[in-house]
């Protein structure tokens, strides 16, 4: 089932949002916590600081609709506050070590900028539905900030990863092992609605 799909299933089951909104501020929540943890401070720049406290304020606004459709019920990231959290700790976790394993590569930021990447593309897809889906059960603007902060720093990773000059092939052998990974986690969620 794709996310689409899903999300007609939910249909206006504020519940069922919430929770999935809640797992999307658990993985942008994932992945500062993995950009901290991947880079040696020698390599932390000002960029980078952006960077990570892009993706905390990011899954502090998530958490805060969450929170909202929820009536403060979904305070933590715990099992039984998100949908599929196994599944979207696996897809963060497949993406990342994907990356790596592709290219064979130790190189800790070319995996960051390929995951960031690939990750990035996703929520460039997923987020604009996801705001129509909310704009139509009153809660408009939520996701649009946060494509903004995406738009800006796709275009800063794309621009980096131009270095490693990563041909077209590659570049769709990693959107197929993202995508792989993102219909695994569709299908753990969305099982839910059935």
């Amino acid at each position: 089932m794709n996310f689409n799909e899903g999300l007609n299933k939910f249909g206006p089951n504020l519940n069922l949002h919430a929770k999935l909104i809640n797992t999307f501020s658990l993985m942008e929540y994932i992945g500062g916590r993995k950009i901290l943890k991947s880079q040696l401070e020698s390599k932390v720049t000002e960029a980078l600081l952006s960077h990570v406290a892009e993706e905390v304020r990011h899954a502090m606004t998530l958490k805060r609709l969450a929170l909202k459709l929820s009536d403060g019920g979904l305070h933590s990231y715990g099992d039984e506050h998100v949908l599929g959290g196994q599944a979207a700790r696996h897809y963060m976790q497949k993406v990342d070590r994907g990356a790596a394993d592709y290219f064979k590569s130790d190189d800790a930021w070319k995996n960051y900028l390929l995951t960031t990447w690939l990750i990035e593309e996703r929520a460039l897809l997923v987020y604009p539905l996801y705001e129509e889906v909310m704009e139509s059960l009153g809660h408009k603007g939520y996701f649009k900030m946060i494509l903004k902060d995406e738009e800006r720093h796709s275009q800063f990773i794309e621009d980096e990863i131009k270095i490693f000059a990563i041909n077209s092939e590659d570049q769709k052998a990693l959107l197929a092992l993202e995508n792989a990974a993102f219909a695994e986690f569709c299908e753990a969620v969305f099982k839910v609605a059935e």
